[in-house]
């Protein structure tokens, strides 16, 4: 079986947000509105993000108090259990002004690993 631990789950967190952030590519919300295939990729991206953080251990997050686990968490509740009911600007907004913080607080270089 093969089992992660913490410091594989933050190294994920930073992977897909990273791979978020370079997918989106500065596109508008108007332009994602309009391809589907690269909607679904981002929502799987933030949700494996919010996935990370589900399966990390409560003292792991600690470390990082600037981040909201929350909602982070709560967002991939959300694209999982509501998949049929994403809002692409909330998707948008979480990549445009949420995820570039999350990749500087947990120490990515905001690049591709």
């Amino acid at each position: 079986m093969n089992r992660r631990d913490d410091s594989h789950r933050v190294i994920d967190m930073l992977r897909y947000a990273e791979l978020a952030i370079a997918v989106l590519d500065g596109d508008s919300l108007e332009q994602l509105s309009q391809d589907v295939v690269k909607s679904a990729a981002l929502s799987k991206f933030v949700e494996n993000v919010g996935e990370a953080a589900y399966k990390s251990d409560p003292g792991t997050l600690a470390r990082y108090p600037q981040v909201d686990w929350p909602r982070m968490i709560g967002m991939r509740h959300r694209l999982v259990h509501e998949y049929y009911n994403i809002r692409l600007d909330i998707l948008h907004d979480v990549i445009v002004n949420y995820l570039p913080p999350l990749i500087e607080d947990l120490g990515g270089s905001g690049r591709l690993s």
